[in-house]
């Protein structure tokens, strides 16, 4: 992902771009959540002291987001842009279209960009509580938590990255390639 990152992304299709997220971001944030998830359930299994709470409970509540994040853009928004990547290859015009078509299509783009800032203002908020709470001097289980998560952080900045600098731009490209928006 970091040639993807370093190379130019205008030279990418928007197909590619989407494909590379799935596969780079999407899938791995989902499995970092999973394994986050499992640790924060064997560290509560144990004796949790009080002062390691507000920790793990920021934890999950950054996970649940992640995932919330990770499943919207799963299941809405990886089928639409396949879907506009679809209609801009069969040369549709959307302003043949009675306008519903137009709106639909703005629709979109406006919820992607709203779910993400959503999820940009809790994830930077959560984070900043967690890391306020973390002491560098806790168990193993809670230093590994805290590793984990801050890789989390970072995969989740760098797809909010890729999703804004590249993913928004080709969307807007190929939407204004059917006439779909002006």
């Amino acid at each position: 992902m970091k040639d993807f990152l370093n190379s130019e992304n205008t030279s990418h299709s928007l197909r590619d771009l989407v494909e590379e997220i799935h596969s780079g971001y999407y899938e791995t944030i989902n499995l970092l959540c999973n394994n986050i998830s499992r640790l924060i359930k064997d560290i509560s299994a144990g004796e949790v002291p009080p002062e390691n709470t507000a920790y793990i409970s920021a934890a999950k509540t950054i996970v649940a987001e992640a995932e919330k994040y990770i499943a919207q853009r799963m299941l809405i928004f990886i089928p639409y842009i396949n879907a506009l990547v679809q209609i801009d290859m069969d040369g549709h015009n959307c302003s043949t279209c009675s306008g519903i078509c137009e709106l639909q299509h703005r629709e979109q783009l406006i919820s992607f960009s709203e779910q993400q800032q959503r999820f940009k203002e809790h994830m930077t908020g959560l984070t900043k509580v967690s890391s306020k709470i973390y002491k560098r001097d806790e168990p193993e289980n809670l230093k590994a938590l805290h590793n984990k998560m801050t890789l989390l952080h970072n995969m989740v900045a760098e797809l909010l990255y890729m999703e804004e600098d590249a993913l928004l731009p080709k969307m807007v490209a190929s939407q204004k390639n059917i006439y779909a928006i002006r």
